[in-house]
């Protein structure tokens, strides 16, 4: 639990990076389908993780959940 807030804030760093991998010339080599999949997967997660009451309700009780 103390560590939840790091993590949360980190993924919010580091998205425009994560989603800029998708788009570098490595990126492009991969099919298109994959790639729109993929980042709409990433954009449920950061919907989820936007707002924090939300988050901790869901996010962190399923990460509790599979221990």
């Amino acid at each position: 639990m103390d560590e939840y807030p790091g993590a949360m804030a980190l993924f919010r760093e580091k998205k425009p990076a994560i989603y800029a991998l998708y788009k570098d010339d490595i990126g492009k080599l991969m099919d298109e389908r994959i790639v729109r999949e993929t980042l709409e997967y990433y954009d449920e997660f950061y919907s989820s993780i936007k707002d924090d009451a939300f988050a901790k309700r869901y996010v962190l009780s399923a990460c509790q959940g599979s221990r």
